[in-house]
């Protein structure tokens, strides 16, 4: 016998601190692989030192956000620090230098 789910229901599930957390925890871990699989290629596209190595800088800023985010969704100020100096400082500057001047 299956049962509708009422509204109420929805809410309460909606609500639930521990559904909440397991979508949380998988945002977070896709975030995470994904800025890996970014800051490699990024890196590996700049180091190859052909014409198009300068928008590895796009996938490296790609990745310093995708880990702040991250990291702001798990409370985890350290990386969150160091992720958004990365980007601002590093990635920003790449862009500019080697794409927009």
């Amino acid at each position: 016998m299956q049962e509708n789910i009422g509204q109420s229901d929805q809410i309460a599930l909606s609500n639930n601190s521990v559904f909440n957390k397991h979508k949380n925890s998988f945002i977070s871990q896709f975030l995470q692989f994904s800025s890996s699989v970014s800051a490699v290629a990024g890196g590996v596209i700049l180091s190859s030192n052909t014409p198009v190595s300068k928008y590895g800088f796009i996938l490296l800023a790609l990745s310093s956000s995708q880990i702040f985010i991250s990291s702001s969704m798990t409370g985890n100020k350290g990386l969150m620090m160091y992720s958004a100096s990365l980007f601002v400082f590093v990635d920003c500057l790449g862009i500019y230098r080697w794409l927009l001047h």
